[in-house]
């Protein structure tokens, strides 16, 4: 990591934090107080329906009818209303553990048809905001020593935090505070370089590192929306906790090499419910956390996971959760797979962003982390070189950029004025480097389509890009005559047709003129018939 990366995510935060974007004041709406306990109690509501187990069925009515009474005796009559009409609905129509609690709860409330004030003392929401300004926070250094610093030690307190969970008990939450305490003030004082550690891959244990990343990342782009001071706080600790739940899931479904199976899914997809659990009845967890923890899966149109749920404008804290988790979840090595590039992560975000992420937030922290950074050299989709020369103003997927000139053109000051149509398919050097890897492991006696090379180097769309890498390279460890065009026609090579054609015939592919008559024979991995990704667990 160099003072230059570190200087370009500031300067990216500072530009994005001075323009907010339109819709910033309709996301704050959705974490004022009002709105988080509106929130509080469906997720309640929303446990009653999904839970199986009686005990914490029991516990969660209990909570609401001690809610509703409160807010009777308050003269809150009208959400009081809301909660009995929903432990009702739910006593009705649930044949589950969620109902029989339900139908107890309204029995505890003596209210059936319409509240009324049962005479006990209030209860206090369990909504607490978590954050309160005014104690004395540590004082804590700038630069990169004291980022790598904040970031060890709160690793090691996400593990902390996470085998007191597992073990039955509550995590501790004035060491959460603590460590978020002084990765906020990193994020808010020091710039980026907290932000740019978190890319750093030689931690061995992922469970926990995910744990601070998000968290990280999640601050970072709140913080380029103007959001400061406590509220900032409780952003990091929601996003910091939010994958808890698994501290439940089985250890044999959690580190799974292979992909998961349907039943084994159901199981990943409980840790959700079971985090908004834990995170409940943590007493000093700020009421965000275990909304976040149960909705961080759930799309914008509330596909996703848990399945199910009640109707629901997503806030800005779980919206902002989502992507770092994925971004994150992406780019680490994990038991199933080998974190991606930068480049392919976009691309998969990109995809799936019209339903998985807010788009507008999506862009932002696109254009917050510089996935195409200034003077980079990247290859558009028609096959040509070009320059990144500045970001796009309105969509960061597609940056604008000039004929490009290698090793020249990776200058900033390497342009050649006017901009290039296509959109920017890969850095070159990442996307070429994935290329050759890819055909050196073509055996002798087989081929492989341009087509196929591309979406074994992770870009389907880029056969024409691959095509253009083996015309021009000359490399004699990597094997080009064995990329051939589309239907086996020979293609572009580097020494003639002729030479491509010897070569080929030497090793057994049967070629006549310029197309190989054996294609279905020696041809390797066709790309039409590559296995979907996983989904993100």
């Amino acid at each position: 990591m160099t003072d230059r990366t570190i200087d370009g995510l500031n300067t990216r935060t500072t530009r994005l934090a001075q323009d907010p974007p339109a819709e910033l004041p309709e996301w704050m709406a959705t974490i004022e107080h009002d709105n988080i306990r509106s929130l509080s109690v469906g997720l309640l509501l929303d446990l009653l329906t999904l839970e199986t187990d009686a005990g914490r069925a029991s516990s969660v009515a209990r909570d609401l009818a001690a809610l509703a009474e409160g807010l009777l005796l308050a003269g809150g009559d009208e959400e009081a209303r809301a909660i009995i009409e929903g432990l009702a609905s739910r006593a009705h129509e649930l044949d589950t553990p969620g109902g029989s609690a339900c139908r107890a709860a309204l029995d505890q409330l003596g209210a059936s048809d319409a509240p009324r004030a049962s005479g006990k003392p209030a209860a206090t929401p369990p909504v607490p905001r978590g954050y309160v300004d005014g104690h004395t926070r540590p004082r804590v250094g700038t630069g990169i020593a004291a980022a790598r610093q904040a970031y060890t030690e709160a690793v090691a307190t996400a593990e902390t935090l996470w085998n007191a969970a597992r073990a039955g008990e509550q995590p501790d939450p004035d060491a959460a505070r603590a460590v978020i305490d002084t990765l906020a003030r990193l994020v808010s004082d020091a710039g980026t370089s907290l932000v740019a550690l978190t890319a750093l891959k030689r931690y061995d244990n992922y469970t926990f590192t995910h744990m601070v990343n998000v968290s990280v990342l999640a601050m970072a782009q709140a913080r380029a929306l103007n959001v400061n001071g406590p509220l900032l706080r409780e952003f990091g600790l929601a996003a910091l906790m939010h994958d808890i739940g698994k501290v439940n899931t089985p250890a044999e479904v959690l580190h799974k090499p292979d992909k998961l199976t349907k039943e084994e899914f159901d199981i990943m997809k409980q840790h959700v419910v079971d985090g908004a659990h834990i995170l409940r009845q943590t007493p000093g967890m700020p009421a965000l956390a275990p909304i976040v923890a149960f909705e961080h899966h759930l799309k914008q149109d509330l596909s996703g996971y848990p399945e199910n749920v009640g109707s629901r404008t997503l806030n800005l804290c779980t919206m902002i959760v989502s992507i770092a988790d994925v971004f994150d979840a992406l780019r680490s090595n994990r038991p199933y797979r080998q974190g991606l590039a930068t480049s392919r992560i976009r691309a998969i975000m990109s995809e799936q962003g019209n339903s998985r992420f807010n788009q507008v937030l999506l862009k932002r922290f696109v254009n917050l982390m510089g996935l195409f950074p200034i003077g980079a050299l990247v290859r558009l989709s028609t096959g040509e070189l070009a320059v990144v020369t500045s970001e796009h103003p309105s969509d960061p997927f597609h940056p604008q950029g000039g004929p490009g000139r290698a090793p020249a053109g990776r200058r900033r000051g390497a342009r050649s004025g006017g901009s290039r149509s296509g959109s920017a398919e890969v850095p070159v050097k990442d996307f070429s480097s994935r290329v050759l890897a890819v055909v050196r492991r073509i055996p002798r006696g087989r081929v492989a389509t341009y087509g196929d090379v591309a979406a074994l180097a992770g870009r389907p769309r880029a056969a024409r890009a691959v095509g253009n890498i083996m015309r021009t390279c000359t490399r004699p460890d990597v094997p080009c005559h064995r990329v051939v065009a589309a239907g086996g026609r020979l293609g572009g090579y580097g020494g003639g047709p002729a030479i491509k054609r010897a070569l080929l015939a030497g090793e057994g592919v049967v070629v006549y003129g310029l197309r190989i008559r054996n294609l279905s024979s020696c041809q390797i991995a066709p790309a039409a018939k590559r296995r979907r990704s996983r989904p993100i667990r």
